[in-house]
């Protein structure tokens, strides 16, 4: 039975003959697709509606009718109405015995729409239009199928395999001898791809087949068939042979792609630059494409005279692009991005230098060969004028395939080269959420994100490489599209379970960012770098372990009770750090509620909070620098030129003297010690490592280990981690009272160099007694007593102690500043610092005009003291952390876990495990914790998090901003840049500007190496490296932050000028 659609669900369809078209097409697309992993029945191929969004369909129809053929019907049954409604235009026609018939049956269906020349297509293949041309070119009469004579190459076939393949082609010349299931032997010549040409004579041949042949046949087999209703386009073209009708071939060569996997439609769109850019301008309408020209490396070798005329003709007086655009540029293996030569700005009419600029071109192709192809392209476009943007998109993150939008661009420059040769300092980059549906607010990124989406639609891919222009008309160009080569196209498949997890977060931030009862602040906002600043010390993606003792050690209650000892505002029972999908965060509402004094009125903390909170909104490069440029948290000698912004925000007078005064009430207590004296706290310092030593020597059994570990921990809060904040604020508080001396002229910035060179610190000893060792005088034994607990990741029980791996990090000889002693060794001693008379008197009466009962002396002791202080202390509690990492390692060893699945352990878990008894082994507890902890890890992998989150939008549309570092030192070097891992030898240090990511204390080493300078990509002003930088005078930038670390990274030589503020790449 025969039936006709005349009406889908979203149009009308006329079915009717047009007698005056001379070729008509039939596609045939009534199968049904194999369930997927999750079980479901996928579109079928023609749609390709998937999350890659493509339509097959449509290049089916553009190559048709590129040979005006108009009159299509489409033969289905599986979801026949979605194909209708997406393409009203076609003629429908009903196969009802779609799940138990093939290709035959189908083509039987619409035998009445034989009425002359005919072409049959599968639906499940594409096509170019120069292929529909090649096939109606050979004979106009004849029987002439679509070969394709690269198939051994695009299938990679051995053709001693001697199994059946389908489609198999034998030919005499260009007439087929044979057709369907053969061997992939020496004697096939090709490949049919299903797409079979009836001409004027043999239209009716076909006719006749179907209409008094094909009824008599079933049941029976029919050709390789078992039966002709489930033959193929083969087993008829086989049979037609049998009847000797002349059947021709043409070579279509790899102009065509069978749809048995979405990363095929790409793979056929994309080509060369060139070819690429002019398959995709019959598709995109939200974008546009320059005119453009392709000439290969053989044409312009043999004709270029024509080539140079045709190029004026084409293009003057416009200005043109000469590109590159050859095999091996863009494709699935390599993109070779950058590899090859591109010319901008040239004048079409000179002929001069349109041939130098291809010549330049050309010869870049021999770059790595041995000889340049004559099928290589010259890609000539016309170059686009007034650019406002451009820039490159990404629509997977390099690393690990995620789904974001990845928006490299430069408005500033006006050219469209700047992002992709990196010549530029001002370029910007902004990550959008593939699941994001609003707008970004950054001006034309979303009129670019719609050409993107397009792009993707079209190419059925989501892995792509795209750079544009925008003009000042708005009009945005599209001037390359290629493959990502970096991403695994089996990572795009994972998008639903990212989607969940990044709706899980979003959840999570409406909750958080609204009112919290025992809070000051209407809302919060939420960051890496602050206060705590977890990037700088574990990183921004740390595994469990290491963040869950961060999180038990410090962030849970440490940091607020050691503040609330000194005069503070105790925010109970708050913690100090989140984390979203494994990404710490420091809740900045509760660290600004443990800044303010406890002593203000009510109404001033909140009104304090919530003006702090507005303050970093609005200026988020600050987020690395709350304490200096947000908060008010100690008075210091500039406080009454800076709290006149208090004024402006609509604090009053009173309002501002309140403050004033409570923190006058906590700075002089503490600098005077009349609260918390350093004395008591390095006492409790003293009994941490006594206690310490103590567990560690009671011959502690393995089962015995986490019980220790927990005992260990609770001790290291106690007598650690809050004595240790409580020291580090007292190290902010006198490194505030030097800057404002320094900001208000009355201490120079040379004198706070070369007292601050005066402190004598860890890091000093360490230089010291490392000479010593050096020079005999203290057995390497010793060195490693004192220092052997460092190491690199504080926190991280995959990076090695000094004592694990003392000849990694020590150089046979140190190379630090240092001062000859009478016996010519190198020895490293603090410099000695007076305060000049001048500056004595100054600062007297700026002690005075504060209203401080300390005295000159008495303050700068403290600040040394303090700054020298910190770093003892953070010293020592490290000691007892680091042996909590290897009581773990102990642990581990014993039932055969490495460090690195170790890593994978929850702090508190572990701990949990001391204080109950297992049903089964402690090794396999320890496994089902590693389990999970992969699990929770691997969910948040592919999640990116901002640095500075203000609102719900910002974990879908990330705006990185390039941030201030914090320069030490007034020196200027210029030097090769040097990354600084676990696995790098320290020789290759020595006059190298070292880049590392945390100001993780472990690293002190480095100084030990003769580095000419320091890059950090976190840290602030007052934090572990700003103060090593300056104690050894090596000029440094501290806490770039990603977007100027990761381009400084790739640099071959930096530039690094602390006296002007300024790093950068050369």
């Amino acid at each position: 039975m025969r039936v006709v659609l005349r009406s889908l669900r979203a149009a009308k369809v006329l079915h009717a003959v047009n007698e005056n078209r001379k070729i008509r097409a039939i596609i045939l697309g009534a199968g049904r697709e194999n369930p997927g992993q999750d079980g479901k029945l996928p579109p079928p191929r023609c749609l390709l509606t998937d999350s890659f969004g493509a339509r097959v369909m449509d290049w089916i129809l553009a190559a048709l009718r590129s040979v005006d053929i108009r009159d299509i019907t489409f033969v289905g049954g599986y979801r026949i109405e979605e194909i209708g409604d997406r393409y009203p235009d076609m003629n429908y026609i009903y196969n009802p015995d779609w799940e138990r018939s093939g290709v035959l049956a189908s083509l039987y269906q619409a035998r009445h729409e034989i009425q002359g020349p005919t072409i049959v297509s599968y639906a499940d293949i594409i096509y170019r239009p120069e292929v529909c041309k090649s096939l109606l070119r050979v004979d106009s009469d004849t029987v002439t199928i679509a070969v394709d004579s690269t198939w051994r190459s695009r299938h990679g076939v051995d053709v001693s395999d001697m199994s059946l393949r389908k489609n198999m082609v034998i030919l005499s010349g260009d007439a087929v001898r044979d057709i369907g299931f053969l061997p992939p032997s020496y004697a096939i010549d090709g490949e049919f791809i299903g797409l079979v040409f009836f001409g004027a004579e043999s239209a009716p041949l076909l006719k006749k087949f179907f209409n008094e042949e094909y009824d008599g046949l079933i049941g029976k087999p029919f050709c390789q068939a078992k039966d002709v209703r489930f033959g193929y386009l083969t087993d008829l073209l086989r049979f037609f042979l049998t009847q000797k009708v002349d059947i021709r071939a043409a070579d279509i060569g790899g102009n065509w792609a069978e749809m048995d996997s979405p990363e095929q439609l790409v793979r056929f769109v994309l080509g060369t630059k060139g070819e690429t850019l002019e398959r995709l301008s019959s598709f995109i309408t939200k974008g546009r494409f320059c005119e453009q020209r392709i000439y290969t490396v053989g044409e312009w070798e043999s004709k270029p005279e024509t080539i140079l005329e045709s190029i004026k003709s084409a293009f003057a007086p416009q200005r043109i692009v000469i590109r590159s655009s050859t095999n091996v540029e863009d494709s699935w293996i390599a993109s070779h991005a950058g590899a090859f030569e591109s010319i901008l700005d040239i004048d079409p009419s000179s002929a001069d230098d349109v041939r130098k600029a291809i010549e330049r071109v050309v010869t870049s192709y021999m770059r790595g060969q041995e000889r340049i192809e004559r099928s290589h392209q010259i890609l000539v476009q016309r170059m686009v004028k007034n650019v406002l943007m451009s820039g490159v998109v990404f629509t997977r993150d390099l690393e690990t395939g995620a789904p974001y939008y990845v928006i490299n661009y430069d408005d500033m420059s006006q050219r469209t080269d700047t992002v992709t040769s990196g010549m530029s300092n001002d370029l910007k980059t902004v990550l959008v959420s593939r699941t994001y549906t609003g707008r970004p607010s950054i001006a034309r990124l979303s009129e670019v994100l719609e050409v993107v989406r397009e792009l993707e639609n079209v190419t059925g891919w989501t892995a792509l490489d795209i750079e544009f222009a925008v003009d000042t008309g708005g009009n945005i160009y599209i001037l390359q599209t290629r493959p990502l080569t970096r991403v695994d196209p089996t990572s795009c498949y994972e998008d639903t379970s990212t989607s969940k997890e990044l709706e899980s977060v979003r959840a999570f931030l409406r909750q958080r960012l609204g009112r919290v009862p025992y809070l000051f602040g209407e809302t919060t906002i939420l960051g890496d770098m602050p206060d705590w600043n977890p990037a700088e010390m574990i990183g921004t993606r740390p595994e469990p372990l290491a963040l869950s003792l961060y999180h038990y050690l410090i962030m849970n209650s440490a940091w607020r009770l050691a503040r609330a000892r000194v005069g503070y505002n105790h925010p109970e029972p708050a913690s100090l750090m989140v984390w979203l999908a494994g990404h710490p965060l420091i809740d900045v509402r509760c660290s600004f509620n443990s800044f303010i004094p406890a002593a203000l009125s009510v109404p001033l903390k909140e009104k304090l909070v919530n003006h702090y909170i507005e303050r970093l909104r609005q200026n988020p490069d600050m987020h690395d620098k709350v304490e200096f440029e947000v908060l008010f948290t100690c008075l210091d000698f500039d406080f009454d030129r800076q709290s006149q912004r208090l004024i402006e925000q609509e604090f009053t007078t009173e309002e501002v003297d309140e403050l004033r005064r409570a923190l006058l009430h906590i700075t002089d207590n503490i600098v005077s010690g009349r609260v918390e004296p350093s004395e008591k706290l390095m006492g409790e310092i003293d009994m941490l490592n006594s206690r310490r030593q103590e567990l560690l020597g009671s011959h502690l059994s393995i089962n015995g280990i986490p019980a220790a570990v927990g005992q260990l921990c609770d001790d290291i809060i106690t007598y650690g981690t809050i004595p240790f904040s409580i020291l580090a604020r007292y190290a902010f508080i006198g490194y505030s009272l030097l800057r404002s001396l320094v900001a208000r002229g009355i201490v120079s910035t040379d004198e706070e160099m070369e007292f601050l060179q005066s402190v004598n610190s860890v890091a000093t000893d360490m230089a010291r007694d490392m000479n010593d060792v050096m020079n005999m005088r203290m057995p390497r034994e010793r060195f490693l007593e004192i220092y052997g607990h460092l190491r690199p990741g504080t926190y991280d029980i995959t990076s090695l102690r000094y004592d694990e791996a003392p000849d990694m990090y020590f150089p046979s000889k140190p190379e630090t500043t240092c001062i000859q002693t009478a016996g010519g060794d190198c020895r490293h001693d603090p410099r000695s610092f007076e305060i000049g008379p001048k500056t004595r008197k100054a600062v007297e009466a700026a002690i005075k005009e504060a209203g401080f009962s300390f005295g000159i002396d008495q303050m700068f002791r403290f600040i040394a003291e303090s700054i020298s202080l910190r770093e003892r202390a953070k010293f020592e509690f490290t000691k007892a952390l680091s042996d909590v990492l290897v009581l773990i390692v102990r642990l581990g060893k014993e039932y055969g876990i490495p460090r690195e699945e170790l890593a994978f352990l929850d702090i508190e878990q572990v701990r949990l495990l001391g204080l109950r008894s297992c049903g089964h082994s402690l090794g396999e507890e320890l496994q089902r914790q590693i389990e999970r902890g992969h699990q929770w890890f691997e969910h948040g992998r592919r999640i990116k998090i901002p640095h500075l989150i203000t609102k719900v939008e910002d974990i879908d549309v990330m705006a990185l901003e390039v941030s201030r570092p914090n320069f030490v030192t007034q020196n200027k070097v210029t030097a090769q840049v040097a990354p600084v891992t676990q696995n790098t030898d320290p020789a290759s240090l020595r006059g190298k500007i070292a880049l590392i990511e945390r100001s993780d204390p472990g690293y002190d080493w480095i100084f030990l190496h003769g580095i000419a300078g320091l890059i950090t990509k976190y840290g602030g002003a007052a934090s572990h490296m700003t103060i090593r930088a300056a104690e050894f005078e090596v000029p440094a930038a501290i806490g770039c932050g990603e977007l100027l670390f990761d381009r400084l990274s790739k640099a071959r030589v930096v530039e690094l000028d602390c006296s002007g503020n300024r790093v950068h790449a050369l």
